[in-house]
This record gives C-alpha cells, structure tokens and sequence, in this order.
C-alpha cells in the first residue's frame, strides 16, 4: 500500500553476506508499480536468472541464491542499486511468501507422490 500522492516503482533487492552498501547482490529488473491511492496491491516477484539484474559483481545467480543474507523490498525506479533511492511518503507490505518455481513444485508432488506409492 502506497500512502503517498506519486506512483511508486517496487523492487526486490538480495544481497550478500557483507553489511556494506556496496555488497554483491541482485534486485529485479523489472519493478512493480504501484500507485499513490492508500490501497493494498498484489506483487510478484521472480528469482528466475532472466528476471535479476547483478550489482556490484555477485556470484552467478544459481550459486548467489543459496546463501542471501538480506532482502529488501523498496522504491527505486531503476534496477541499479540494492538499497533503493529517497522519495517523500511511505509504503506498507504485508504477507510476504516464498514460493517455489513451477518445476520445483513439481517435482516435490512427484517426490511425495513416489513416497505415498513406496508405502503402500
């Protein structure tokens, strides 16, 4: 939810193990826009390497996304900073969740499914 009167673009930074604001890390191409009108919207963001731009050289994203240190969502409207830029307002977030990618999710049905079988 964006309180604020001037539209907002949203992104999803992933940074590295070090504090510093130079850290390694990714934010996502494409930010979600998100309009100055006090209402809640719904936001996607994907971790697919196609969809993360690098910052400050990280490891390859395969490799980089097994140990995230921080993540944060924020305004920027450009995809080059992990830290995101000032603006005057305020946004909210809420229920944030994880999801696996679609194959992921499919092979952990076809795991269950083999254990259920195995069972039986």
């Amino acid at each position: 939810m964006n309180t604020g009167a001037a539209t907002l673009t949203i992104r999803l930074s992933l940074r590295g193990a070090t504090s510093s604001i130079n850290a390694p890390g990714y934010v996502t191409t494409t930010g979600f826009s998100l309009p100055g009108d006090g209402l809640w919207h719904q936001a996607a963001f994907s971790l697919a390497a196609a969809d993360l731009t690098p910052i400050n050289g990280p490891a390859a994203p395969a490799t980089f996304l097994t140990s995230v240190a921080e993540s944060r969502v924020f305004h920027s409207p450009g995809a080059n900073t992990t830290v995101g830029v000032n603006f005057n307002g305020s946004f909210s977030v809420d229920n944030i969740r994880a999801l696996p990618e679609p194959g992921s999710a499919a092979l952990l049905v076809l795991a269950g499914a083999g254990a259920l079988r195995r069972r039986r």
